[in-house]
């Protein structure tokens, strides 16, 4: 799937590694669409991310949590359920909240992420981190990974959450091709464990060359309960064979939207891995 060589480190925040992708690419990735923000913030994936999110096990006292860095690679065997390669040195996860307070919700694990807008509705997969603390790829790519050693979609303040995709294959569209048509405002609605619905509004998105991913301001805290969502970008390196840049979309936990979604799936009966949500 994909040779990758690690980018050198700098200080805490070490680089994402540029992806690789062997064999033939089908086409040049599509343009970022002019919506983006330069308040966001954007990871680097090859034909998925690996990417470095805050680690919840790291020592709280220490203040803070190890980022592995980003890389695409050919996915490996999991033995943590995470997300891509390695990246920088992160700020400290913030203390769990068990229960829904009026900025967050209860601490649920995702089953499911759907993005009515762009057409995902998929289960998620776990992703944990690569040995040489790298954030694990899917292996399959028609699923995005949440990365399990991080926050939790509808946490409150702290690291956000962090789901990472494959934007394609070599056979055509992966699970995050259209990732980069998201616009501002648009739903993005993962399903949890108990069947309740944390629904997020896109804030923004922007585009970073691999070697220049600012892995603090990706994953550092944030003063609300986000979520970003990370793939590959850019123009396709035949030589080095891999995307030239990672796109990050970031959005925020609209808490009416999840409490009018959970009660509307609650009320049919609906189960955690067959969510049907509207595109508003």
């Amino acid at each position: 799937m994909t040779d990758s060589e690690h980018a050198p480190s700098t200080g805490e925040e070490p680089r994402p590694k540029r992806a690789g992708h062997g064999g033939r690419h089908r086409r040049g990735r599509r343009e970022l669409p002019g919506w983006v923000f330069p308040s966001a913030a954007a990871l680097a994936l090859g034909l998925l991310v690996g990417v470095t999110v805050g680690d919840r096990s790291a020592d709280a006292s220490a203040g803070r949590a190890v980022l592995p860095p980003v890389v695409t690679e050919e996915p490996a065997a999991r033995d943590d359920p995470p997300v891509a390669p390695s990246l920088p040195q992160a700020p400290a996860a913030q203390p769990v909240h068990q229960t829904e307070t009026a900025t967050a919700l209860a601490h649920v694990e995702p089953v499911q992420l759907d993005i009515p807008s762009i057409g995902v509705s998929s289960p998620l997969v776990s992703l944990g981190l690569n040995k040489d603390k790298t954030l694990e790829v899917p292996v399959d790519f028609s699923k995005p990974g949440w990365f399990t050693k991080g926050s939790y979609p509808g946490d409150p303040q702290g690291p956000p959450a962090i789901i990472a995709g494959h934007v394609d294959d070599y056979t055509g569209p992966a699970a995050f091709a259209r990732l980069g048509e998201l616009k501002e405002g648009d739903l993005i609605a993962v399903v949890r464990a108990d069947s309740s619905v944390a629904a997020f509004r896109v804030t923004g998105a922007q585009r970073f060359a691999k070697d220049e991913f600012p892995a603090q301001q990706v994953y550092g805290a944030v003063p609300a309960s986000e979520l970003v969502l990370i793939t590959c970008t850019g123009g396709f390196d035949e030589q080095a064979r891999s995307y030239t840049e990672n796109l990050v979309v970031r959005a925020r936990l609209d808490l009416d939207r999840s409490r009018e979604l959970s009660a509307n799936r609650a009320a049919v009966g609906v189960g955690a891995p067959d969510s049907d949500l509207p595109n508003v």
